[in-house]
């Protein structure tokens, strides 16, 4: 079973089977279980199998892991804070020395003034 204990007793797999059967298709993303008992974020597809009639024959279900793509969205999330947090940074840096350097390009100038009186 790919689902923790604790999901199998909210009756969640069932609910997953009872979608697929009304809608044709169930599609989720969440935590599920490994045969070595680990788990791992998935994405599934559950479609329900009709014959001609229309009678209900059984499921088809893809699984796919999405650990890989998790982890590059969270990276990605924290290029994204620290790109934030470079800029915030580079601003709180440039006004007070854009101030200090007014001041001195000012004090500079006045120096020139007074020299050459």
């Amino acid at each position: 079973m790919f689902y923790p204990p604790e999901v199998v007793a909210t009756g969640f797999p069932d609910m997953e089977l009872k979608s697929a059967v009304e809608t044709g298709r169930f599609d989720d993303e969440g935590r599920r279980l490994r045969k070595d008992g680990t788990r791992f974020w998935a994405s599934v597809v559950i479609s329900a199998l009709f014959d001609n009639t229309g009678k209900h024959r059984g499921f088809a279900k893809a699984t796919r892991d999405l650990i890989e793509r998790r982890r590059v969205t969270a990276l990605e999330d924290e290029g994204r804070r620290i790109s934030a947090f470079l800029a915030m940074l580079g601003h709180e840096l440039r006004n007070p020395l854009t101030k200090s350097f007014a001041t001195l390009v000012n004090a500079t100038q006045r120096r020139t003034v007074l020299s050459s009186r």
